[in-house]
């Protein structure tokens, strides 16, 4: 997912201030899987979701890059709920 956040970021989809939180979400959520913590890493991976779908977030981002890290994150989130039941 870093790689996609950096991708729209590269093509203008994505601007600066939402990417930094989008980074910090996501290097969270990564730092906690790796921890074994899942239900923390959840928790950070429902905060990039929140902070990409936020209203005021609209303007640092395109429709299509919503879409697709939305439904990328979405797919994470699924996967932990399987780890963690």
């Amino acid at each position: 997912m870093n790689k996609s956040v950096d991708d729209f970021f590269q093509s203008g989809d994505l601007n600066g201030k939402l990417k930094s939180a989008l980074e910090q979400d996501l290097s969270s959520a990564q730092l906690f899987y790796e921890k074994g913590l899942y239900k923390l890493s959840g928790s950070y991976m429902q905060k990039f979701i929140n902070h990409l779908n936020q209203r005021d977030s609209q303007q640092y981002v395109s429709k299509e890059a919503i879409r697709k890290l939305d439904a990328d994150a979405h797919a994470l989130m699924s996967s932990l709920l399987q780890v963690v039941n």
